[in-house]
């Protein structure tokens, strides 16, 4: 009798949080090497790829007066660096989403536009793109899925387990953290870090802050049964171990 073929894994990584012109360059070395290494098959972003702090509400004057040119080709640029398979919006993606839907000015032409280029090279690169939107996943396999997030504060694996059936990656929190809630379906959640840099001007100041980590989540998942591995690579003091490998920034030796 003929041994039954196994199935293969397949691999992915999820990339939190880059947030622009405010990429954690280091980490994103790191990134970079690790893909190159790894050949994933899914490659998701996180959410949070641009910051656009000019058109955040509550924004100051300094931050309205800035160019968001910038942030937006250095966004570009990560996201060609990775091609990713999928593309998870976050808060601050949706900041561009929301100023083309309500905004009937000049800001609102800007922001139509820049949502016109995404989604065009969305499209002509085969990316598929999430809205921010809480019932929104996206999916590896039948158990494990991918989100930006929506909960805030220390409690943040936790809500998320307690929300979503199966097992949710998330970002959001620039934090790592783990929670499996007590359930007949299967709910747990990994908070996976950020790739951005962790001190920035509106948290300097918050103790919150120094729970902040660069990292990503790795792993393997089967479509067949919806079996997956999940591993989060985090920075430890200048340098990242990831699947026994040990990484660190292009040009530090």
């Amino acid at each position: 009798m003929p041994r039954k073929k196994e199935e293969k894994w397949i691999r992915f990584v999820y990339l939190p949080d880059v947030h622009g012109d405010n990429v954690n360059r280091d980490a994103w070395s790191v990134v970079m090497q690790f893909i190159e290494d790894f050949q994933p098959t899914r490659r998701v972003m996180g959410g949070d790829v641009m910051d656009l702090r000019p058109i955040r509400k509550g924004a100051s004057a300094e931050e309205r007066a800035e160019s968001m040119e910038p942030d937006f080709d250095i966004s570009m640029s990560l996201l060609r660096d990775v091609m990713p398979t999928d593309w998870c919006l976050g808060n601050h993606d949706d900041r561009l989403w929301d100023l083309a839907r309500n905004d009937v000015g000049p800001l609102g032409d800007l922001g139509r536009y820049m949502v016109k280029r995404i989604e065009t090279w969305c499209k002509s690169e085969n990316i598929e793109l999430y809205p921010y939107h809480i019932a929104k996943r996206c999916s590896l396999g039948s158990k494990l899925f991918a989100t930006h997030g929506y909960f805030h504060g220390m409690h943040t694996a936790h809500k998320t387990a307690q929300t979503y059936p199966g097992c949710t990656l998330v970002g959001h929190r620039h934090s790592v953290d783990y929670y499996k809630a007590p359930s007949l379906d299967h709910r747990e959640a990994y908070l996976c870090g950020c790739l951005c840099k962790t001190f920035q001007e509106y948290n300097k100041k918050r103790a919150a802050t120094f729970q902040h980590v660069n990292g990503f989540a790795w792993g393997e998942y089967r479509e067949s049964d919806g079996m997956f591995d999940v591993s989060i690579a985090q920075e430890r003091f200048g340098e990242w171990r990831i699947g026994g490998k040990t990484y660190k920034p292009k040009g530090i030796k």
